[in-house]
């Protein structure tokens, strides 16, 4: 499998509570459900690790990151397929069309700050 179509996910747990159960049972279903086998999860339990909290910037738990592909991309929840926040972060299974659509998100972002900005003047 080459590397560019893989994604690469980090879910920060604190041991094997029922919310941190459920947020890995979630996160493999749309891993499943969009990407379809390509993908890792790496698991952290920070009661075991707890210096790995600091690398990522990790203030609530669970907390996923979204490693690979870029941009880099963070989350505290235990989200339902189909609820936000997770399921919108561009599941596609081509991590260029994501990038692209990342892109244009944050160009609206940028148009909207504009017109306040020119409005309010």
């Amino acid at each position: 499998m080459d590397v560019a179509e893989r994604w690469e996910l980090r879910l920060y747990v604190a041991g094997q509570t029922p919310k941190s159960l459920a947020a890995l049972a979630n996160l493999m279903e749309l891993c499943e459900t969009h990407l379809h086998g390509k993908y890792r999860i790496e698991v952290i339990d920070l009661l075991v690790h707890p210096e790995r909290a600091r690398a990522d910037q990790i203030v609530a738990l669970p907390t996923l990151v979204r490693k690979l592909p870029p941009p880099l991309k963070r989350s505290s929840a235990t989200s339902r397929t189909g609820s936000a926040p997770w399921s919108a972060w561009n599941w596609s299974r081509r991590p260029e069309v994501a990038q692209r659509k990342a892109g244009a998100a944050h160009g609206g972002q940028r148009r909207w700050a504009a017109r306040r900005r020119s409005a309010s003047t």
